[in-house]
């Protein structure tokens, strides 16, 4: 770092480095830290944002969306533009960050969070949960327990939400402050409402705990539940005790059980179903292909669209296809077989990795 880069950088932090808790000191290690962040939507994106703003050396983020319409009342960083083009929400975080703190470097991967994937993440601090679904919930704290790592736990409904920092190993873990995890999963396609202004409110204790574990981690207390309700305009904290018979921590974990599995899925709420396909086949490449068999199709940057078999099909760069316009899971998966079949593509292995 030269003199004038490192002159920039303390007038640009000054404001920060004035937080008696933070300081130079503090600052420096802001600067240094990798925080993973699973999920881009609107926990995801604020936090981003302000990881990034406070000077946050590196960040790694898991998302498999595109931007859509409705993702626009509550998540920043994206755009009418990007929600019309579809831009991957990462690559749209990627994009506005960049232009925001150019020093921070920015790593993304265009899909669900896996123990394969995972794997291949650099070293970090910290992650942050940006879910808006149990599953992940559930398999990131499997994958903090394995691999004995600390996350904020954040979740958004209605007009309230819940932070919490979770040391899983010597601390309670997610399944410890939800015993009924497996029913509350069952309903990760509830279609909820979320308040605009909770979400910078979420996010906001989330960062703040964030920049408290790395400036001081024997300062956070990771047995306190905060909850905030932004309609009564109240906030509360609750003590939650490590179950010393909980299913997840209770015992050292040795397999992950909650990981994710490469099969036709429906997408909640509709009757679009979406698997990945192997991930040596490109964009360019299942183009090509489609003209070959003298399929019509309609490419972009990001995604080839095309009819088969009566149905309607969308490939996208990240190797994930979905299917329209089945009327049942049965006809999907007969389109899919199909489309393998005559297009001489691979299946794609349990993990997508």
């Amino acid at each position: 770092m030269t003199l004038q880069t490192s002159t920039n950088q303390v007038n640009r932090y000054d404001r920060q480095m004035r937080v008696k808790q933070i300081g130079a000191s503090g600052q420096r290690k802001i600067n240094h830290a990798h925080i993973l962040i699973i999920g881009a939507g609107a926990l995801g994106s604020y936090c981003a944002e302000l990881l990034a703003r406070a000077g946050i050396g590196q960040l790694t983020i898991f998302d498999p969306d595109v931007v859509s319409l409705t993702n626009l009342q509550r998540q920043t960083l994206f755009t009418e533009a990007d929600a019309a083009a579809g831009v991957f929400k990462v690559d749209a975080v990627k994009t506005s960050l960049a232009q925001i703190n150019h020093t921070t470097a920015v790593t993304t991967y265009p899909y669900e969070l896996s123990e394969s994937r995972f794997q291949k993440v650099a070293p970090f601090d910290l992650a942050i949960d940006c879910t808006d679904n149990y599953g992940v919930r559930d398999l990131l704290n499997q994958l903090a327990l394995k691999y004995k790592f600390d996350y904020i736990f954040g979740s958004c409904a209605g007009v309230s939400g819940n932070v919490m920092a979770i040391s899983p190993t010597t601390h309670p873990c997610l399944h410890c402050l939800y015993p009924n995890l497996e029913a509350l999963k069952q309903t990760d396609c509830d279609l909820l409402g979320v308040n605009t202004a909770l979400i910078p409110l979420v996010s906001g204790l989330q960062v703040s705990l964030a920049l408290k574990y790395l400036v001081n981690k024997d300062l956070v207390d990771f047995d306190r539940l905060i909850t905030i309700d932004n309609w009564q305009m109240n906030q509360q904290s609750f003590k939650v005790t490590k179950d010393p018979h909980c299913p997840a921590c209770g015992q050292p974990l040795t397999r992950i059980s909650a990981d994710f599995d490469n099969q036709l899925k429906t997408l909640c709420g509709t009757n679009v179903y979406a698997i990945y396909l192997d991930s040596s086949l490109s964009l360019a490449e299942m183009t090509e292909r489609l003209a070959q068999h003298q399929i019509k199709n309609e490419a972009n940057a990001i995604s080839v669209q095309f009819p088969f078999k009566k149905l309607q099909l969308t490939y996208f760069k990240n190797h994930k296809l979905f299917i329209y316009d089945a009327p049942d899971k049965a006809t999907a998966n007969q389109g899919y077989e199909q489309l393998l079949n005559q297009l001489q593509i691979k299946k794609a292995g349990a993990a997508h990795a």
